[in-house]
């Protein structure tokens, strides 16, 4: 579409798939476009796709330029998928229109090699809707929510967000990066699943753990964190983490873990009924005659800072 778009187009289009169109750079020329009944959108293979609306056609002078800006509104889109990105590097920025991917519940990000980061910190209110969210195989990513400069209305604001997959991330040093400032939950997520990230330094802040009711399951392959669950800034007695309904916990190839929390603390796993705990050499979290008598019965995890796990109490449905 060469020609200027000004408001609205394709006004019933409900689902659009790009696909293996190699020298696509733009979808259109124009001032303003609106999408207003998209719910799907799929992009793969696009390697040279740019932008919606190219503001810049220069490749000198354009910049970062972000894929969706202020002249693109999508606001009844719910799932998204984005693979094969190679000129890919910043997705959206805070110019917006206002009600544009507010409806947003599914999110997948695939082998965009340059993309810089997922949710800076400006945008992550706008995206409190999302059920689900993939980030695969994306080199140069460095964290996934940035929660350093949040600034909300309310004093407690909870996401929806229930599937976390993130995979092949060498460079990401954190998933949620910062503790917020203002009362930040993420009650309804219940899987995450994490591999392949070697930097990674923990995976929750201690905010976020300590409200993770609804957690079914959490695995983690592959990956540099030397703890889940990082300390907090602030000084504070002693923390309990209550995970009432987590079933299946993996730890696997985390050379460098030595606990879940680096502080005194208590953790409770109600209803845990498979463990399994792979090469993790400098982890510390059963004693060798705990484990060589499997008596997992009844548990709450308590950790000193120094030495191994103290266990009072084992977990109570342990099955494997």
């Amino acid at each position: 579409m060469e020609e200027e778009s000004k408001g609205k187009i394709f006004p019933r289009l409900e689902c659009m798939v790009i696909k293996d169109l190699e020298n696509l750079t733009r979808f259109c020329l124009g001032n303003y476009i609106e999408f207003p009944s998209l719910k799907h959108l799929e992009i793969e293979q696009c390697p040279q796709f740019k932008a919606v609306i190219l503001t810049n056609i220069s490749t000198e002078s354009e910049g970062i330029q972000p894929f969706f800006n202020e002249k693109v509104a999508l606001p009844s889109l719910e799932e998204m998928v984005i693979s094969g990105m190679d000129n890919l590097k910043m997705i959206w920025n805070n110019q917006l229109p206002q009600q544009s991917l507010q409806k947003l519940k599914l999110m997948e990000i695939k082998n965009c090699d340059k993309l810089l980061t997922i949710f800076p910190s400006n945008m992550c209110e706008r995206f409190w809707q999302l059920e689900s969210l993939t980030v695969t195989a994306c080199g140069s990513l460095m964290e996934i929510f940035d929660l350093q400069r949040l600034n909300f209305g309310e004093k407690h604001s909870k996401a929806q967000l229930k599937e976390l997959c993130i995979h092949g991330l060498p460079k990401v040093t954190h998933v949620w990066k910062k503790e917020p400032q203002v009362m930040l939950s993420f009650p309804k997520l219940q899987i995450v699943r994490v591999s392949g990230c070697k930097n990674l330094e923990n995976l929750f802040p201690a905010s976020i753990a300590r409200n993770l009711f609804e957690l079914k399951e959490l695995e983690m392959v592959n990956c540099g964190v030397e703890e889940i669950v990082s300390k907090e800034d602030r000084a504070n007695a002693a923390v309990r983490f209550v995970f009432p309904h987590v079933t299946f916990l993996k730890l696997s190839l985390l050379q460098r873990l030595r606990c879940f929390y680096p502080e005194t603390h208590t953790s409770e796993w109600l209803v845990l009924k498979k463990l399994e705990v792979c090469d993790c050499d400098n982890v510390k979290i059963f004693t060798s005659k705990l484990l060589a008598t499997r008596k997992l019965k009844s548990i709450n995890l308590m950790y000193s800072g120094t030495g191994p796990l103290l266990v009072e109490k084992v977990f109570p449905n342990l099955e494997d």
